[in-house]
């Protein structure tokens, strides 16, 4: 499996310090990490975007992993297929895949991105599978990666504290956190994908309140660590 960093990663040293695509992608080489993940929504303007990612991977020599994007068509329950199939259908005409996120509305957990993917029936669609928002759906990470891990297109590695809270939902709350500083078993979550044949990108995607500057090293060499085998 390769190693990337989302973009979403560095988001408060982004803004507060005016990084460019290059300067981002910088950062993420001098980690020692191969792969890179732009988000689309970060970019702007975005009639200049397609080319200061080339610029900045071409300088750089990183490999684009992916481009994070979003849209809303959760806000039916279930999530609108009619408009997830029509883009998916644009994905197909341009040899694209898309990857749907668990990201803590619909879908949530493993059986609902698998439900989607099914349900629109495209070798366009998969799974970003990632192991830490399983749990916004009171889902252990390890079992939602190993239901999804057969769609897996993508993977956003995070880690998160279960903090008792009486009055949050399921009676806890969620802090995120460094990598091996939280509840989420990364390995765990790596068997289950490598059981389902996935040898695709594993990106940090770093969401703590510890300054980036510290918290994103930290979590990149754990990263490393735990990933040896795999």
């Amino acid at each position: 499996m390769k190693k990337a960093i989302c973009h979403y990663s560095f988001h408060r040293r982004w803004t507060a310090e005016k990084w460019t695509a290059e300067r981002l992608a910088e950062e993420v080489k001098a980690l020692g990490i191969e792969c890179v993940d732009f988000h689309a929504g970060m970019m702007a303007p975005a009639a200049t975007a397609a080319a200061r990612i080339r610029a900045a991977l071409s300088k750089s020599g990183l490999t684009l992993s992916s481009l994070s994007l979003g849209n809303d068509f959760n806000k039916e329950n279930p999530p609108n297929i009619r408009e997830t199939g029509a883009v998916v259908k644009e994905a197909e005409k341009n040899g694209l895949v898309l990857a749907i996120e668990n990201h803590g509305g619909l879908p949530c957990t493993g059986e609902e991105q698998v439900d989607v993917i099914r349900a629109v029936n495209s070798p366009s669609l998969k799974a970003t599978v990632d192991v830490g928002n399983y749990l916004e759906g009171n889902q252990e990470a390890e079992v939602g990666t190993r239901v999804a891990a057969p769609q897996a297109g993508y993977v956003h590695f995070k880690d998160l504290k279960k903090v008792p809270d009486a009055a949050a939902r399921f009676g806890r709350k969620l802090e995120a956190c460094a990598l091996g500083e939280g509840g989420v078993d990364l390995r765990a979550c790596l068997n289950a994908l490598k059981k389902a044949g996935y040898d695709g990108v594993v990106a940090l995607e770093y969401e703590g309140t510890e300054a980036e500057t510290t918290g994103v090293p930290k979590s990149v060499a754990h990263m490393k660590k735990v990933m040896k085998g795999f």
